[in-house]
Parts: structure tokens; C-alpha cells; sequence
């Protein structure tokens, strides 16, 4: 004999108390840090993050912030377009792969704020230094820095823009989905200790 207003009331009363939030919280939790362990799995394995694997994410992440109504769903979309932009703007200079760009997107959208920027940002970091130690090992580090300027120095002129060089040795690549997961537990750990 429960009828729809009693059940309307019944969704008010948990959300209220706050046991939908905290279920929303695991689910979005859960989303992410399964995103980023089996990108970072297939990235790893190889060398690729797939397509179905970013596009089921995003599609999964948009029903979960429906949990919100409509409100949910925009402040999604438009956080994956807020943190994917300035990404896909590097791979249209082709400096990271067409994964790449909507993984930081997918990370902004279910985290969003400084989460998801803490997030991104430890990623960066981890694969900055990994890419920097590589390159001092390997004694790429000049020519990779020549390069660099030459192709900054290409686009710049007004020139068409071409495919990052580098991108196409295979041996130079950084994966990283694998970055990205490491980069979501650093942060994940920092915030913690943080309180």
C-alpha cells in the first residue's frame, strides 16, 4: 500500500539523511578507480586505452549523474568538456593519443573540482619525472628538447601543424592510463592524510 507520494517521500527522507549521497559517492568511486585500473591494464598490456573502454565510462559516468536530474547531468557534461579541452587541444598537435584527452575528461567530470585536479596534476607529475628520468637514461633529452622548440617554433609561424615527431617511435611513448590510476591513488592517499 505504498503509493508514489509515500515512496517520493520515503527517496526524500534517505537523501535527507544522507545515504544517497554516500551511495552516489561509492558509485561515482567505483566508476573511476575501475576506469583507471583497467586503463591502465590495457594500456599497459597494449599500449592503448580502447574506445569502448572510455566511451562505456563516459556513458556509465552520464546515468550515474542522473542520480541529480537534470542539474547532475549538465554539471557533468560540462565538466568533461572543462577538463578534456585543454587536452585535446595537445592531441590535435598529436603529443598525446585520442584516449588520452577524454581519460582527463572522464576523471574531471566524476571527480570535478580540485579532486579531479589534484588528480590530474599528480598524473602529470609522476609522468613528467618517469618521461625525464627516461630520457637522461636513454641521452634523448637534447634532441628531444631540440625538437620540442622546432616543432613549438612550426606552429607558432602560422604554419600547418604537423604530428609531434616524436609521438611515432614507439619506444618514446609514455602510457598514460597507467599514470593516471597511479596518479588517482596518490591523490586519493594525500587528501586522506590531509583530513
Amino acid at each position: 500500500m505504498v503509493s508514489s507520494c509515500g515512496l517520493a517521500r520515503k527517496k526524500s527522507c534517505l537523501r535527507k539523511q544522507g545515504v544517497s549521497g554516500k551511495m552516489q559517492a561509492f558509485c561515482n568511486g567505483a566508476l573511476l578507480y575501475g576506469f583507471l585500473a583497467m586503463a591502465a591494464y590495457t594500456d599497459g598490456k597494449k599500449g592503448v586505452i580502447p574506445v569502448w573502454l572510455t566511451g562505456g565510462a563516459f556513458g556509465l559516468g552520464l546515468c550515474l549523474s542522473w542520480w541529480d536530474g537534470w542539474s547532475g547531468t549538465v554539471g557533468y557534461l560540462v565538466r568533461f568538456l572543462l577538463f578534456a579541452a585543454p587536452f585535446f587541444l595537445l592531441w590535435l598537435c598529436r603529443m598525446m593519443g585520442s584516449a588520452d584527452w577524454k581519460l582527463f575528461g572522464i576523471i574531471g567530470a566524476v571527480r570535478g573540482g580540485m579532486p579531479a585536479v589534484s588528480i590530474i596534476f599528480c598524473t602529470l607529475l609522476f609522468a613528467g619525472v618517469f618521461a625525464l628520468v627516461k630520457m637522461l637514461i636513454t641521452g634523448r633529452l637534447q634532441k628531444r628538447m631540440q625538437l620540442f622548440v622546432w616543432y613549438c617554433k612550426r606552429c607558432m609561424a602560422g604554419r600547418v601543424w604537423y604530428q609531434y615527431p616524436a609521438v611515432l617511435r614507439q619506444e618514446d611513448t609514455i602510457h598514460l592510463g597507467i599514470f593516471a590510476l597511479i596518479g588517482a591513488v596518490a591523490a586519493g592517499i594525500a587528501a586522506w592524510w590531509m583530513g
